[in-house]
């Protein structure tokens, strides 16, 4: 049930402090597959009140010079079990 209650609402630079915190840890990830589910893995994890979750992470640049212009997307939507 959504409540106006600060106290069941979640701490957003708590939840920001722990993307930057899984993404400097796990620093050598080469996909953004990769980061877009260790960082979903971890926020579900971490934090009791998020129920349902949606991650999207982009690379705006590609490195291949046929691709210029081009951007990818990665959407992962994780939910608690």
């Amino acid at each position: 049930m959504l409540s106006d209650d600060l106290s069941q609402s979640l701490d957003y630079s708590e939840f920001l402090a722990s993307i930057r915190e899984t993404v400097l840890k796990n620093n050598t990830m080469k996909l953004l597959e990769t980061l877009v589910t260790t960082v979903g893995d971890t926020l579900i994890k971490r934090f009791a009140k998020v129920e349902l979750l949606e991650i999207s992470a982009r690379k705006a640049s590609l490195p291949h010079r046929l691709t210029q212009g081009a951007k990818v997307s990665v959407i992962g939507t994780f939910a608690r079990s």
